[in-house]
């Protein structure tokens, strides 16, 4: 509730990210798009390397679909077609990325990417990821979706939450899980106990 640390271990030391950045751009998304929002899909976007869901440029998404898509199968492909869609391009929606990182506090937190692939300059600290994942899962909305094992979007695919801690620990209530060559693991992720 406080945000007070009660242990840590390097919790300043910038790394790498991968995919828990994409609290940010599942957030920010949320706050910019309607549920009920066209998105449509750039051959940048369409080309991301996995984690995807395999949009397709001919097709218009739902908002609602597309951020379930980040925040659960953590879709790199869904990611850049939300900033494009919200911020024009990749590179302004990683700006807006920061302006949220240093209102939560993030001060060691810097964005180049919506979906956390590798980028130079780009990294976040254990302590930063806390803060931001703390504040949000203030938001009622954001939290709801964290906790879900598995959602259908409206044209049918199935999305799998890769948090594999929401069914294997007690008193998980939504994570984020990453993954690159350079990150190595990361994970970023909310528990209550008593």
């Amino acid at each position: 509730d406080t945000g007070e640390t009660l242990y840590a271990l390097s919790p300043d030391t910038p790394r790498q990210p991968a995919s828990t950045i994409k609290i940010l751009t599942g957030m920010i998304a949320l706050k910019s798009l309607e549920k009920k929002d066209w998105v449509g899909v750039s051959r940048k976007a369409s080309r991301m390397p996995r984690s995807k869901v395999y949009l397709d440029t001919k097709k218009s998404y739902l908002a609602n679909d597309l951020i379930n898509a980040v925040l659960l199968a953590s879709a790199n492909d869904a990611s850049v077609a939300l900033a494009e869609k919200i911020a024009g391009s990749e590179k302004q929606f990683a700006e807006m990325m920061n302006v949220r990182a240093r209102l939560w506090g993030a001060k060691n937190t810097v964005c180049r990417t919506a979906s956390g692939l590798t980028a130079k300059g780009q990294q976040s600290t254990a302590r930063d990821l806390a803060n931001i994942f703390r504040h949000a899962m203030q938001d009622e909305e954001f939290a709801q979706r964290m906790s879900k094992v598995k959602l259908r979007t409206s044209y049918g695919k199935m999305l799998r939450n890769h948090n594999k801690a929401l069914w294997k620990v007690k008193g998980a209530e939504g994570g984020k899980t990453g993954y690159t060559n350079a990150a190595r693991q990361t994970y970023v992720g909310q528990f209550s106990q008593d």
